[in-house]
């Protein structure tokens, strides 16, 4: 037995348009806002090396 599997992709949903639409068009007009993301972005990273050292 075969089967036909379609590749056509249906269109995406409204809300996952608007949201995508959001993060690329989106400008960043506040100075704190990067600052709050590198801190974050630092912490991030450095939660994960030093669990690097712990065995999973």
């Amino acid at each position: 037995m075969s089967s036909h599997i379609s590749n056509v992709r249906p269109k995406p949903d409204t809300v996952l348009v608007d949201i995508v639409d959001y993060v690329t068009k989106y400008k960043i007009k506040s100075d704190d806002a990067y600052e709050t993301a590198r801190y974050c972005l630092m912490d991030t990273l450095g939660c994960g090396f030093e669990a690097l050292g712990f065995s999973a």
